[in-house]
């Protein structure tokens, strides 16, 4: 299959995913024990759609114990993504493509310690599918801190990896964890 089509398959998959926030809970109790996120003074993270990990929570429980958040933004013209400090629920708003941001640049070119990297599907190196715009990839492949996807069993699978590609370090779904390459 091509990019398109495990997409789109890997979607369909997460729209029917059954007891997702119980495996939301697993995922994350996961995460609040690993040494980089525990460690981290500020994480990158999105503002999460329906079918994803709900970041939510993870946002606000990293905000109760002093870490600061960073959202993406895309800057459709330019084809860059940067990353602006989360300030409250009440300063998100919705862009043009229909993606939750923040309504200002505050922080704006700030580079988290930590990011949580986003897809539709993933390898079991870490490479990923995400949703077709290269804003990740792009913006990856100048960044210098920690990678970790939070991610569901049916995301894991076969991908087409193409030369721009970046994986990411981690990957925790319900299931497993492991460092990209190392399957635990």
């Amino acid at each position: 299959m091509n990019k398109k089509e495990l997409r789109a398959n890997t979607l369909n998959d997460l729209k029917k995913l059954n007891n997702k926030y119980d495996k939301e809970n697993i995922i994350f109790n996961k995460l609040m024990h690993h040494s980089k996120f525990m460690n981290a003074k500020s994480i990158g993270v999105t503002l999460s759609m329906a079918h994803e990990f709900n970041t939510r929570f993870l946002i606000r429980y990293a905000q109760i114990t002093g870490k600061t958040i960073y959202v993406p933004k895309c800057d459709y013209k330019s084809k860059e993504m940067y990353f602006t400090k989360y300030t409250s629920p009440e300063d998100i708003t919705v862009d043009s493509f229909g993606i939750d941001v923040m309504n200002h640049d505050i922080g704006k070119g700030e580079a988290p310690e930590l990011m949580i990297v986003p897809g539709v599907r993933f390898n079991k190196n870490g490479y990923r599918i995400g949703y077709g715009g290269g804003y990740y990839d792009k913006y990856l492949s100048n960044y210098n801190g920690y990678t970790i996807s939070l991610i569901f069993d049916v995301q894991v699978g076969e991908v087409v990896v193409e030369q721009h590609d970046i994986p990411v370090q981690y990957i925790i779904t319900e299931s497993k964890e492991w460092h990209t390459g190392e399957i635990q």
